[in-house]
């Protein structure tokens, strides 16, 4: 018998990139599609409006994936994975990974994505200091889990015997803006046509049932 997959919250920081003097926002992304987190036409983060169009939505889909969906009239926005770009395509839900950027015409978050929780929370911003962007993402996942508690994802510490010099910190205990980051592998950006659904109800009366259809997908 095939079993539908949990559908949980995701606990999530949002980075604004070209705006430094702004702090992250602390976010979750409900499972499914219902009024929930979302960025306007405008860059502002919303929660749980029942009515805003153009707005871009950040929801869990039946496999605890995180998905981007660009609603039918919001203005054009793209996603950026290391040296790969997207513009969103309208009501397709497209995977984001940790990492990823979401940029509009005068906004853009880097996406901090820490794991499943229990806990619906709004909005919130959090005073972290900005880091390297490898360091950051550290500095977001504890902030998350310790608003959300231990639902959240657990947070991969820095190396033991690593410090603020060694990471790079100035004198004053101020570290730098990022330069060149590492290369890392990047998968590649998925555009799914249909979000999953979850499996229909077993078939009574008889040995054959229909298992659940997959979404289809592909890469770019």
């Amino acid at each position: 018998m095939v079993e539908s997959l949990p559908m949980k919250p995701i606990a999530l920081c949002l980075e604004p990139v070209d705006r430094r003097d702004e702090p992250l926002t602390r976010c979750v992304a409900l499972a499914g599609r219902q009024p929930g987190l979302r960025i306007s036409a405008e860059g502002a983060v919303r929660w749980r409006v029942e009515d805003d169009a153009g707005s871009i939505e950040l929801w869990v889909t039946a496999d605890a994936r995180l998905a981007l969906y660009r609603t039918d009239g919001a203005p054009c926005v793209e996603l950026h994975r290391a040296k790969r770009r997207l513009e969103v395509p309208f009501a397709k839900p497209v995977i984001l990974v940790d990492g990823d950027e979401v940029r509009g015409a005068s906004w853009a978050y880097c996406i901090h994505i820490h794991g499943e929780t229990e806990q619906a929370i709004a909005p919130e911003p959090v005073a972290a200091p900005r880091r390297p962007r490898r360091l950051l993402r550290t500095t977001a996942a504890a902030l998350a889990v310790a608003a959300l508690g231990s639902q959240a994802a657990a947070v991969e510490p820095l190396a033991t015997g690593t410090s603020a010099a060694d990471a790079g910190a100035d004198a004053a205990g101020q570290l730098p803006d990022a330069g060149e980051e590492e290369v890392v592998p990047t998968v590649p950006i998925e555009i799914r046509e249909h979000p999953p659904a979850p499996p229909p109800p077993p078939v009574r009366g008889g040995c054959c049932g229909t298992k659940p259809g997959y979404d289809t997908a592909f890469k770019r």
